[in-house]
């Protein structure tokens, strides 16, 4: 299956109720990817540090991670289980050449790579 993915937003919604994920993240790039799935009736997921690659309409609760280093490799293996259970194939990632994308970007590349997904970046 192709699909459509970018990272979280650090700007949230902080309401206490959970959110689907594309409300949750406000992030400018976030909603841009949303509507780019839709146009191209594609499913849209995630990038989370904490939650790894999540369904875009996935309820989450209001959360602050900032994704470290050490913590990469952790992510990636969670992303790989996660990109199996999906059966996702392709990912058009929506990305931005910003050093703290860095560490997810790594992170979902290593666990495309381990699962022959091909990853096609759109900046």
């Amino acid at each position: 299956m192709k699909c459509a993915v970018t990272i979280c937003s650090k700007v949230k919604d902080n309401s206490k109720d959970p959110l689907p994920g594309y409300l949750r993240y406000k992030g400018e790039h976030v909603m841009y990817t949303h509507n780019f799935a839709i146009e191209n009736n594609i499913d849209f997921y995630i990038l989370s540090g904490k939650l790894g690659l999540i369904p875009s309409d996935e309820l989450i609760h209001d959360y602050d991670y900032y994704l470290e280093e050490n913590k990469v490799v952790e992510l990636s293996k969670l992303i790989e289980l996660q990109l199996n259970q999906y059966n996702i194939t392709e990912i058009i990632f929506f990305a931005e050449g910003k050093p703290s994308w860095a560490p997810y970007k790594r992170a979902l590349y290593a666990a495309a790579e381990r699962s022959n997904v091909k990853i096609e970046e759109n900046e």
